[in-house]
């Protein structure tokens, strides 16, 4: 099976479709540019995405990219420009992993209570 490349693809549905090969593409490019923001962003932890499914921030990774930005912010530098906003840019980062985190330990406790109060139910 040969997969189609994505100009191709493009062509063949404008047509299909009678539509402009310029406003499929816009279409799509915009699309996906909403979904690489939501993956960036790091404000949610479960993004769906029709198509493809649930993607699910580990908590693992997360907990990792924490303590490695930390120990990163505490020996860098600030003596020019660029250093000073690469310190800030990485400090926003570790402050919305951190969010993130807590965001995903307030959804397992919520996960915990609600599994355990049902569980409760049954046997009474």
């Amino acid at each position: 099976m040969n997969p189609k490349k994505v100009n191709k693809f493009f062509k063949d549905f404008a047509e299909e479709n009678s539509y402009k090969d310029s406003i499929v593409e816009d279409v799509i490019d915009y699309y996906y540019k909403n979904v690489r923001e939501l993956l960036t962003d790091l404000k949610h932890s479960r993004i769906n995405i029709e198509g493809l499914g649930h993607l699910a921030a580990k908590p693992i990774i997360i907990e990792k990219s924490i303590v490695k930005l930390t120990n990163i912010l505490s020996s860098h530098s600030t003596s020019t420009f660029k250093a000073y906003y690469n310190k800030k840019a990485m400090t926003s980062k570790l402050d919305k992993l951190i969010k993130l985190q807590e965001k995903i330990l307030e959804q397992k406790e919520k996960k915990n209570i609600f599994f355990k109060n049902k569980k409760d139910e049954k046997h009474t």
